[in-house]
Formats: structure tokens, C-alpha cells, sequence
């Protein structure tokens, strides 16, 4: 996997040109979490935790996200705070 990819945060931060190793390493340290995009290879924009579109458009990454566990795990913070409020 020598591709590079770039990470929009909800901010509009940007990271990359960046490799699949250093995306997971990166949302586990927190630097950005999965409500981040990410494009590349001229692909679309899609959100980290879209599992559908990330399957579709970045299976790669996806993969990578559900063997760490990060697809599930790693919520943002407004999520986290939504699903403590719903009580889900």
C-alpha cells in the first residue's frame, strides 16, 4: 500500500499526503478521529465512519479501520457526547 491520501478534519484541517499505517496511527493518537474525510486517488471526499462509502471507495482503509477496531471505537467527540445523551 504505497498510496497517499489526504485527511479533511470537520474543522477543515488538513493532513497528508499521508499512508494507511500513519492514518491509523494518527486516530489513535487522536490527531484527527473518524468524523475526519478522507480522499485520494482523485476520489471523492467521504467521512471515516461511513462504512458503506469507505467500502465502496477506499476498501483498503477500511479494512485497516476494522481490524483496529477504529471504524467502531474512535467516535469524535460530538458523537460520543450525542450517543451519552441518547443514552445509546
Amino acid at each position: 500500500m504505497n498510496t497517499h491520501f489526504l485527511i479533511r478534519t470537520p474543522g477543515l484541517k488538513l493532513f497528508g499526503p499521508i499512508t494507511p499505517p500513519n492514518i491509523v496511527s494518527h486516530i489513535q493518537d487522536d490527531v484527527f478521529d473518524i468524523e475526519a474525510e478522507i480522499s485520494g486517488d482523485l476520489g471523492p471526499w467521504v467521512q471515516l465512519d461511513d462504512s458503506k462509502k469507505m467500502q465502496q471507495f477506499y476498501p483498503q482503509i477500511y479494512q485497516l479501520l476494522k481490524q483496529e477496531n477504529l471504524h467502531v471505537h474512535k467516535k469524535g467527540l460530538l458523537t460520543r457526547i450525542k450517543h451519552m445523551l441518547s443514552g445509546t
